[in-house]
């Protein structure tokens, strides 16, 4: 798949990260994640982290985002 973020030659890498909230609570309601999203999406671009998706339920959220070659798992 194509995109603006992709460049000749550069490796793209997409991860699929699951953010729990503590002990596995349902402590999200839908108007919090609904809050969340375009949190997490802005707070990603402020890092230059393309981000696909995002979305959740009570106990936690998933985020789809781009791994590029200048970011590392840590």
């Amino acid at each position: 798949a194509s995109n603006a973020a992709n460049t000749a030659g550069a490796v793209h890498v997409p991860v699929h990260l699951i953010w729990r909230v503590a002990a596995n609570s349902p402590a999200l309601t839908p108007e919090a994640v609904e809050r969340l999203v375009p949190y997490v999406t802005r707070y990603a671009q402020t890092l230059s982290i393309l981000v696909y998706a995002v979305g959740g339920t009570t106990d936690h959220l998933h985020i789809l985002y781009d791994l590029t070659p200048t970011r590392t798992l840590n």
